[in-house]
């Protein structure tokens, strides 16, 4: 009896022993698989941190670029500006000649005025 209850005591840890062995072979095989689901995460992180470097650098061009077009619109807003002073003191500068004219022509010719 004692060598019985011995025996099925063995067969038990066996099974048991076999039962953990499994577990723990399950448990390895997720481990791989979740490892190696991070390294694929690891892999698309570097892959987007690249992308977001280059992005950032062409935001970065395109930030300089607007400023240049705007330091350039401002230039030439004040070129426009000065130009069409010009243009105005011109035509003042016209309509005194064009004065001065007619008074020395009425002066000159009576019959002109």
């Amino acid at each position: 009896e004692e060598e019985r209850a011995m025996r099925e005591v063995v067969r038990r840890a066996e099974a048991a022993k076999r039962e953990s062995d499994l577990a723990t072979e399950r448990w390895k095989c997720r481990a791989e698989v979740v490892e190696a689901k991070c390294e694929g995460l690891k892999e698309e992180i570097a892959r987007c941190a690249i992308k977001l470097k280059e992005e950032r650098e062409i935001a970065r061009a395109h930030e300089e670029e607007a400023h240049k077009a705007k330091t350039l619109a401002v230039s030439l807003g004040a070129r426009v500006s000065g130009l069409e002073q010009g243009l105005q003191d011109a035509l003042d500068l016209e309509k005194i000649f064009n004065a001065s004219s007619s008074q020395l022509a009425s002066e000159e010719d009576p019959e002109i005025a």
